[in-house]
């Protein structure tokens, strides 16, 4: 199995957005690192374009985010690992089945359990 080892830095941005927009109440780096194992398992890549992602780098990113955000304001942090998205994502970043392995994590994933 072949796995890009880049980080779409621009699209992680936008799966972020779409995490919090679609998904306000899971924790973004759990939800995220469940979406990627069946993205690997289904389609053999990650929905970021990069190996599975460690709950701490996936944490460095989403500071590295609120903080340098690019120029953009991307979302406020509410505490306890919930967000409040500031602008719309845009899902053109996201295919079919990176929605796809995202609402089969959303389907699966217990509130109680994170």
């Amino acid at each position: 199995m072949h796995i890009r080892e880049f980080f779409d830095y621009e699209k992680a941005i936008e799966v972020f957005l779409y995490i919090i927009t679609k998904y306000p109440d899971v924790d973004p780096v759990y939800f995220l690192n469940r979406a990627n194992i069946y993205s690997l398992y289904e389609y053999e890549r990650t929905i970021c374009g990069h190996r599975e992602i460690e709950p701490c780098e996936f944490e460095c990113l989403i500071s590295f985010l609120m903080v340098e955000n690019f120029n953009t304001d991307i979302a406020s942090e509410l505490g306890d690992r919930r967000f409040s998205p500031l602008r719309k994502c845009n899902e053109d970043y996201l295919s079919e089945s990176d929605k796809k392995c995202l609402q089969k994590a959303f389907d699966n994933y217990d509130l109680n359990e994170y």
